[in-house]
C-alpha cells in the first residue's frame, strides 16, 4: 500500500482545503471544494492523523541525526447534505460551475474572477461541491480561536477518486505561491492530472510546483498508528 489519503482541516475563520493551512474559495466565512462524489459521512476528523501522516513523511531530525452575477440562466444548485463540524457549517451541494457559483454568492461567499473557469473545470468532471461556513459565534461558545484548523473527514463511494488541487490557487496571482500537503493512501499507483515539468505552465497561467516528495510503501507502524486515531476505521488491516 502506497503513500496515504488525506481529508482537509480547516482553519477556523478562514477557508482551506485540501489540508491544513491552505485555501481553496477565499470568503471571510469559508470555502468551496470540488468532491469527486457524493459524500455519504461528514464528520470531524481524527485528533492526530494529519499530523502522524507528516511525521511519517518529514520525521524529526534529532542531533545525532463572479463573474456569476452576470450569468440569468442556470438551474439552481440541489443541497444534498447539511451538518455541522465544529464552528462550521457544512453544505455538500449538485450542480454546475454556474449554479454552485450563484449559490456560492448568495450565501455571502466571496468569488474571485477566475471562480467560473475554475469551477466549470471541476463540475466537468464531478457536479458535486461542499461549501463550509465558518460560524463566529458557534466558534466562539467552543473557545476557538482564529486560525484553529477544524479536521473534516468525507466519506465519499467513488471507484475514481481524485484530490482537488486547481482550485488551492483560486483567485491568486500567477507568481503567487500556494503550499499544501497533500497524502495519499491507495492500493495503486496514484496518476498526476498534470504532468508538466516543475516551473512550467498548466494551462491556466499558474505555473506548476507539485512534486512528489515521498512515495513509500507505509509501514504496519503508520498504519496502526492512523487506525488507532478515533476516525481511523477506514485504514485497512
Amino acid at each position: 500500500m502506497r503513500g496515504a489519503a488525506s481529508w482537509g482541516a480547516v482553519p477556523t475563520g478562514h477557508s482551506s482545503a485540501p489540508q491544513e493551512g491552505t485555501s481553496a474559495v477565499n470568503a471571510a466565512i469559508g470555502s468551496i471544494t470540488p468532491l469527486p462524489g457524493v459524500p455519504t459521512k461528514v464528520i470531524k476528523g481524527g485528533d492526530w492523523t494529519l499530523q502522524r501522516l507528516q511525521q511519517e513523511v518529514n520525521p524529526p531530525v534529532f542531533e545525532r541525526q463572479a463573474l456569476f452575477a452576470t450569468a440569468s440562466v442556470a438551474a439552481d444548485a440541489e443541497v444534498i447534505l447539511r451538518t455541522q463540524v465544529d464552528a462550521l457549517n457544512i453544505t455538500v451541494l449538485k450542480g454546475g460551475a454556474v449554479a454552485v457559483g450563484n449559490w456560492a454568492r448568495d450565501h455571502g461567499f466571496f468569488l474571485p474572477p477566475d471562480a467560473p473557469e475554475v469551477l466549470d473545470f471541476y463540475a466537468q468532471r464531478s457536479p458535486i461541491f461542499l461549501a463550509a461556513a465558518f460560524d463566529a459565534d458557534r466558534a466562539k461558545q467552543k473557545k476557538q480561536q482564529v486560525g484553529d484548523g477544524t479536521p473534516v473527514h468525507i466519506t465519499i463511494p467513488t471507484a475514481n477518486p481524485w484530490v482537488p488541487l486547481r482550485i488551492l490557487a483560486l483567485g491568486k496571482q500567477a507568481a503567487e505561491p500556494v503550499q499544501a500537503d497533500v497524502y495519499l493512501l491507495t492500493d495503486h499507483q496514484p496518476s498526476l492530472l498534470s504532468t508538466s515539468p516543475i516551473g512550467t505552465s498548466d494551462g491556466f497561467e499558474q505555473t506548476t510546483t507539485l512534486a512528489v516528495t515521498y512515495d513509500q510503501e507505509a509501514t504496519s507502524e503508520l498504519l496502526s498508528d492512523l487506525r488507532t486515531d478515533k476516525t481511523g476505521s477506514w485504514v485497512p488491516r
